[in-house]
């Protein structure tokens, strides 16, 4: 069994890596996974018995390949039950790691701590840190939020600008909200 590329743990049953090849099916299928988020030009097409999550990103070249938008995007997905999840970009370097960056800002987690997680897969230059920083966080927290989240739910977040909790009468309406959210941006959904 081999991992894919850059393999990593994030949170339990929450993984990260490079772009997962017909050689690491076996090891991925041991995770149990239930959602794979892939941040790649093209969906995945992988034999997985889980949902597959495609957010087109191109690939890196001289700028950041991904916008505040579709971290939002995978913000919000990733406060719904997706875990177990893998999610990946090409390489498992830059993309991903800009993508777990703004999910640790979102728990909370120190500039000094996410930067030297980062560390680890890639070098980021001061414009991928830059870009980190400033990253506002514009989007809605669902009534209920994962517990891997926060240890304990913060009154208001420190750096993102979260927009008000939704009511427990929004939670049902969120689901639909969240597929035409998908649909909008042009993001493959693939099936069981």
């Amino acid at each position: 069994m081999h991992p894919p590329f850059r393999f990593g743990i994030v949170e339990s049953k929450i993984y990260r890596g490079g772009y997962p090849k017909p050689k690491h099916l076996k090891f991925l299928k041991t995770l149990g996974l239930k959602t794979i988020i892939s941040f790649v030009p093209e969906p995945l097409d992988l034999d997985l018995d889980c949902k597959m999550i495609h957010i087109r990103t191109d690939k890196p070249k001289e700028n950041i390949p991904i916008d505040y938008k579709r971290i939002d995007d995978f913000l919000q997905l990733m406060l719904t039950d997706v875990t177990p999840v893998y999610i990946h970009c090409l390489d498992g370097q830059l993309v991903t790691t800009l993508v777990i960056s703004c999910l640790r800002k979102l728990q909370c987690w120190s500039v000094f701590s996410y930067l030297q997680e980062a560390n680890r897969y890639v070098e980021l230059q001061s414009e991928e840190i830059d870009w980190i920083k400033r990253y506002p966080g514009e989007f809605d927290l669902p009534s209920a939020v994962p517990g891997w989240i926060w240890d304990e739910k913060p009154k208001r977040h420190p750096s993102l600008r979260l927009k008000k909790l939704a009511s427990p009468e929004m939670v049902a309406e969120e689901v639909v909200q969240d597929t035409r959210m998908l649909e909008a941006l042009d993001l493959d959904l693939g099936h069981y």
